[in-house]
């Protein structure tokens, strides 16, 4: 739990923000499982918002992935924080996500799979898809 990771949260809170200072974005990754909470959400100074790939997987068939995402979009967005959904492999992921305004970025397989330094600057940065 929190209480146990953290031993001085004030500390913690104070580090996060001296690394924001020096102009670094702070992003709280795979948000809706594990010890992510709306609480540490609250507390924790941060710059952008990844939320978990498992919310991703049920979209099309549970309205809880939905709504959870959507929600968590537009909680953000109200917060001036960037979100990012990780785990898009589908093309109907993709479909049903494009409807929730909130979201900022989206991540996953859809859009390409890890890849060497040379594959990346290859289609990439050689400006293949842009």
């Amino acid at each position: 739990m929190w209480s146990s990771i953290v031993k001085n949260k004030k500390d913690l809170i104070q580090k996060f923000k001296n690394i924001q200072e020096l102009g670094i974005k702070v992003a709280m990754d795979d948000f809706g499982v594990g010890s992510s909470s709306l609480g540490l959400l609250k507390e924790i100074p941060i710059d952008m918002l990844k939320i978990d790939k498992i919310f991703v997987k049920g979209i099309n068939s549970n309205k809880f992935d939905a709504t959870f995402i959507q929600f968590i979009g537009s909680l953000c967005s109200k917060a001036n924080i960037t979100t990012c959904l990780e785990g898009v492999e589908l093309e109907s992921e993709l479909n049903s996500i494009k409807i929730f305004s909130d979201i900022d970025m989206i991540q996953g397989y859809f859009y390409g799979k890890p890849a060497t330094y040379d594959v990346f600057a290859d289609e990439f940065l050689n400006n293949k898809y842009l």
